[in-house]
């Protein structure tokens, strides 16, 4: 069956990007479901896990530092720094630049944490990867970029 040709006035084209609107909300929505599960499970939360994985890849940094890149406040970070600290996740280490700023690291504990969250990530992503026919994923991801462009060139 053939799809029908578009309105002359984009009606048609509204229509469509509507539905991938809904269908990309739901998405997300189920994606962040199922990814607060997984956190939940290994006793995260997904903010937790955002400021592990910014500071697992700068290696160490100070809860200042932390904050302006995750562009949070920083008391927040340091919130929930002395939680994980707490837990053995991270820790803080005298910083030789600067006395009271002390050096954020994470453990080998907190390593092995994200390690298996993105573990469990990794095996939901490949079940739902294997289910996708990749040229029409490729399609999807274009169609949303577009959108995304056409959205970010508007006055509002």
């Amino acid at each position: 069956m053939n799809s029908p040709l578009p309105a002359a006035d984009g009606r048609q084209s509204i229509l469509e990007l509507n539905r991938l609107i809904a269908v990309a909300r739901r998405f997300n929505q189920e994606l962040e479901e199922v990814g607060e599960r997984i956190m939940t499970h290994h006793g995260l939360t997904p903010p937790q896990r955002s400021l592990l994985l910014a500071l697992r890849k700068l290696r160490t940094c100070t809860v200042p530092q932390l904050a302006r890149r995750r562009e949070v406040s920083r008391q927040y970070v340091q919130v929930t720094m002395n939680a994980l600290e707490q837990r053995g996740l991270v820790e803080f280490r005298a910083n030789p630049e600067h006395k009271r700023s002390r050096l954020l690291v994470l453990t080998d504990r907190g390593e092995a944490l994200l390690l298996a969250v993105m573990a469990r990530e990794g095996e939901v992503l490949q079940k739902v990867a294997a289910r996708l026919d990749s040229q029409e994923a490729k399609v999807a991801v274009r169609a949303l970029e577009l959108a995304g462009k056409g959205l970010a060139a508007t006055e509002g």
